[in-house]
């Protein structure tokens, strides 16, 4: 059996790397494996680094199964080079949400704090910032939908009802105007008795 090359990376890592086409990629929340990586007899595992989730547990259960462990260190440019697009795609979704009228005050806040950390240098803090303030931003995206969706939902119930109501007073009319009509005919029948007796 060929042995593989195996790659690990956290679920929700914004990193991006280099895979080779002969090489698994299996996904980790930290604590456990998406699959059991004895079955796959590796050759090697590489770990990648995420700057928000520690893997360092993860490191130690691959080296008491005897598997050869290679950390992949995120370098800082890599880092800086994430940050800056995620803070360009933040910055477009509060553009956006301001305009639907929504209140991005607390997105705002954070994001000034992300800058001055990026600022500094402190790259680790910021990038698990950055994943906050995007949870953040999405949380207010589904809020606004839902409000939305449900706002749409009760103006066609409304319109339904209004329709029906338009619907029903038409009916009410026509029974109207069939009622008056039918009156009016038997006036004109009892009119035409009345004459033929006088005659």
């Amino acid at each position: 059996k060929k042995k593989k090359k195996v790659i690990i990376v956290h679920g929700n890592s914004e990193v991006l790397i280099n895979i080779s086409k002969d090489a698994i990629v299996i996904l980790t929340n930290g604590i456990n494996l998406t699959v059991n990586i004895d079955n796959l007899n590796p050759e090697e595992v590489e770990v990648v680094e995420d700057p928000a989730v520690n893997l360092t547990n993860i490191t130690k259960k691959l080296e008491k199964h005897r598997i050869k462990v290679r950390i992949n260190a995120i370098p800082k440019h890599a880092l800086e080079k994430i940050l800056e697009n995620r803070i360009k795609e933040i910055k477009r979704k509060i553009k956006v949400l301001k305009k639907l009228g929504v209140d991005t005050e607390d997105l705002e806040e954070e994001l000034k704090d992300l800058e001055e950390k990026i600022k500094e240098g402190d790259y680790d803090d910021a990038y698990k910032l950055m994943l906050k303030v995007k949870n953040m931003e999405m949380v207010k995206v589904r809020l606004y939908e839902n409000t939305h969706l449900n706002l749409n939902i009760e103006i066609e119930k409304n319109k339904k009802h209004i329709e029906i109501e338009i619907e029903n007073k038409h009916e009410e009319n026509e029974t109207e105007h069939e009622i008056g009509n039918e009156i009016k005919g038997e006036k004109l029948v009892k009119q035409e008795k009345i004459k033929i007796i006088n005659k």
